[in-house]
């Protein structure tokens, strides 16, 4: 790869200069490459390599890359940003390829697979030890010959570890930064590089001005709290307050009299970001005060704010404040306003109130909608509350399992296989025997109920096996405090 392609080679050449004369012929070819090997890796999430139904495909793609090694004299492909290039060209592909060439993208990278080089012809047995990389079953990562057992000879891999460290010396814009923050992430979950280089990454770009920059950061940033016992919780939330603190608290969770977009589109996810998981003293306050106001008047907070404002108060507050959004809730049929309440109320980790928050649930007074909220939250956020604590999860099950009668009748068939997200997002052994305890007698009255919780569990059990990976490192990077020498007198 290093000899063929400029993205890999040592030289002083940009690795974004990409570009060559566009040709049609080599543009077909490619396009049936890239679509050969997205039909190939996500088979190999369901079938064993070996299996016949990969056959034809790797037949069609060796008769491909082998026909454009003899009009090309190579094969190069690698990726970049959101793109491949072949030979160093850009491959233009269809609006509705995009998915797939993203898919191909995030499961190459996940296995720390910048892309490969072919000087010579390629035999149907490399391909498939190729494709074994990305097999369900397959957790190591490939070195630059493939796997340990399953050797490439022809093929030469390019890391996109590698490729990922000149990118981040290149002079990049909003869009590329967005790119390069996102790809790090995905090779830090997939155990390609350690969360303490993703960590370092995400505090370079903390002060971010541009929104989606800063977004990506915090994604990065994130640690599941499940990584995070013992000493570990109080230094992650610590290192959070100094690396984001400083740009949270000059936002703030209310806006300023003049101030442009960015800054309004930057507000919410770092307010709340530091506010939750960086426990920041300041942010709470202000929640805190900024919750009672908007109970007393709706319109005294900005739409955009009530939500991350009502999660953050309810997660520090009291009894008398989730009283106070109970109350709330009774006295308003605006659909938005209690989908606001229900999520201050999901975010408290008191005992006592989540135990309230099941019997909420099965009391009648919710649509399954609400009740899907209030128990599980948003479909359409990740670890959100009651799901991104241990506590939240096992108070919330213990409910669905005391009341599962009520919940059944409440509920439509199809919508009881939401309460398996308590099990995809659980991490620990305990949880996974609670859980089939609880979901196992009844998910063959569950419609999709055996697939959806068998998925479920499998979720957990990845979760399980990252933590183990991850936790040490995270030791590593967070370092337990020196105690101080006593001195005599």
């Amino acid at each position: 790869m290093a000899d063929n392609l400029r993205i890999s080679g040592a030289g002083d050449e940009s690795v974004l200069e990409f570009g060559r004369d566009h040709s049609e012929k080599l543009q077909q070819l490619s396009r049936s490459v890239l679509s050969t090997l997205y039909m190939l890796v996500r088979s190999a999430k369901m079938y064993d390599p070996d299996n016949a139904v990969f056959e034809r495909p790797l037949i069609s793609l060796q008769d491909t890359l082998n026909l454009i090694i003899s009009r090309e004299g190579r094969f190069d492909l690698v990726g970049i940003k959101s793109s491949f290039y072949v030979n160093n060209m850009l491959v233009k592909v269809e609006l509705n390829a995009v998915e797939n060439i993203r898919y191909l993208l995030e499961e190459m990278r996940a296995k720390d697979v910048g892309g490969f080089t072919l000087a010579k012809p390629v035999q149907i047995a490399e391909l498939k030890n190729f494709v074994w990389i990305f097999a369900k079953d397959t957790t190591d990562l490939p070195d630059e010959e493939g796997l340990a057992r399953r050797k490439l000879l022809a093929i030469k891999i390019s890391r996109w570890s590698k490729l990922r460290e000149k990118l981040e010396k290149e002079k990049l814009d909003d869009a590329e930064k967005v790119g390069l923050l996102g790809d790090t992430d995905a090779l830090v979950r997939g155990g390609a590089i350690p969360p303490a280089e993703g960590l370092q990454l995400a505090a370079r770009h903390a002060g971010a001005r541009e929104h989606h920059v800063l977004e990506a950061a915090i994604d990065l940033a994130t640690i599941r709290e499940d990584f995070l016992s013992g000493r570990l919780g109080p230094a992650y939330a610590a290192w959070v307050r100094k690396t984001f603190g400083p740009h949270a608290r000059a936002l703030g969770f209310r806006p300023k009299p003049v101030e442009d977009d960015e800054v309004k589109l930057a507000r919410p996810k770092l307010a709340e970001f530091v506010a939750l998981r960086g426990e920041d003293p300041q942010l709470v306050s202000e929640a805190r005060v900024l919750a009672e106001a908007w109970l007393a008047r709706p319109g005294s907070i900005a739409p955009e704010m009530v939500a991350p404002v009502l999660m953050t108060a309810g997660r520090f507050g009291g009894r008398d404040l989730h009283q106070a959004l109970r109350q709330k809730l009774d006295r308003t049929e605006d659909t938005e306003i209690r989908d606001w309440l229900l999520g201050g109320m999901a975010g408290t980790r008191m005992p006592e109130l989540l135990d309230q928050n099941a019997a909420l649930a099965t009391s009648g007074r919710l649509n399954p909608k609400e009740i899907g909220k209030l128990l599980t939250g948003s479909k359409y956020r990740e670890q959100e509350p009651p799901l991104d604590s241990t506590i939240g999860r096992a108070r919330t099950l213990s409910g669905i399992d005391r009341s599962w009668d009520t919940l059944v009748a409440l509920m439509p068939r199809g919508g009881l296989s939401r309460f398996f997200t308590l099990v995809s997002h659980s991490c620990s052994s305990d949880e996974r025997a609670e859980a089939e305890r609880v979901f196992s007698p009844r998910v063959k009255s569950i419609l999709g109920g055996p697939r959806r919780f068998a998925l479920s569990l499998e979720r957990m059990d990845l979760c399980i096996a990252e933590r183990s990976r991850d936790v040490p490192e995270l030791e590593r990077f967070f370092p337990a405090a020196t105690p101080r020498a006593a001195t005599g007198g």
